[in-house]
């Protein structure tokens, strides 16, 4: 599935959005939270300065 996600200065996640699904919503929804809460990035810069910007991200899915 594809997300899109908000970069903050900071570099957390400040909103994500379903760019493409992986076929299951549960799934989906799942992939989304996890990408808003736990994933840090390094911000984009402006002028040296970090600031928000969104970005997309490919998330995989493995098989235990």
């Amino acid at each position: 599935m594809v997300a899109r996600a908000l970069v903050l200065p900071n570099g957390s996640v400040g909103e994500v959005a379903l760019g493409s699904s992986c076929g299951l919503p549960k799934l989906d929804a799942l992939a989304l939270e996890q990408v808003k809460m736990r994933w840090r990035f390094l911000p984009a810069l402006s002028h040296g300065l970090p600031v928000a910007d969104w970005i997309t991200v490919e998330v995989m899915f493995k098989g235990s």
